[in-house]
């Protein structure tokens, strides 16, 4: 990971834009998404809609925990080793925000929403690589008939999510959050498929 970080245009976007992306947390509190520091039965009371109750939703349905999310290694920067947790434990958050399930489809358009407000290499990589060798026809032909495009547009026009404190909006309209931070939603809904009862 030293290596790409190194790179003058990946460096000039992390760090030297720092003070408009992450300023708040290089200077202050680091806020970090995990069981011990989100009520994750307290979200589970709030009304439906609001953004906390649709991201529990997101969690219960899918059996996910934000502990799963791995710690950051091979990065000796304290402020970059940060700036990458974050990244990594927002994941969760931008599905919620975007509406996309953890599916196949679902995180390839995730991923180019990621890379077109980050530049993260590894979001590129994957976005431009899963279409071809993970979606089946039916999705290749969705993503590039009706997703993809917005995907882009979404990511390059909402505000960077990875400065947003999300952990003060868990009783915001999560409709409302999202013309806040200008994320557009999906021209079409993209559910999770529900799996089919096992035969008798």
């Amino acid at each position: 990971m030293d290596g790409w970080m190194d790179d003058g245009w990946v460096m000039d976007g992390w760090m030297g834009g720092m003070d408009g992306w992450m300023g708040g947390w290089m200077s202050g509190e680091r806020p970090v998404i995990n069981t011990k520091t989100v009520d994750i039965d307290y979200l589970g009371t709030l009304p439906e809609g609001t953004f906390g109750k649709v991201y529990w939703h997101f969690l219960k349905d899918n059996n996910f925990s934000p502990d799963a999310r791995r710690p950051v290694a091979f990065v000796d920067d304290p402020d970059l080793m940060y700036v990458m947790l974050r990244y990594r434990q927002c994941h969760d958050l931008v599905h919620v925000m975007t509406d996309m399930p953890p599916n196949m489809l679902g995180e390839v358009l995730v991923k180019w929403f990621e890379a077109v407000q980050t530049r993260l290499p590894m979001c590129y990589t994957t976005a431009f690589i899963w279409p071809f060798i993970r979606l089946g026809p039916k999705d290749r032909e969705k993503y590039y008939k009706t997703y993809l495009t917005w995907a882009l547009r979404s990511g390059w026009q909402a505000k960077f999510l990875m400065n947003v404190y999300f952990e003060h909006h868990w009783e915001t309209d999560i409709d409302e959050l999202r013309r806040q931070l200008n994320v557009e939603p999906a021209p079409v809904p993209l559910k999770r498929a529900k799996k089919k009862p096992a035969p008798k």
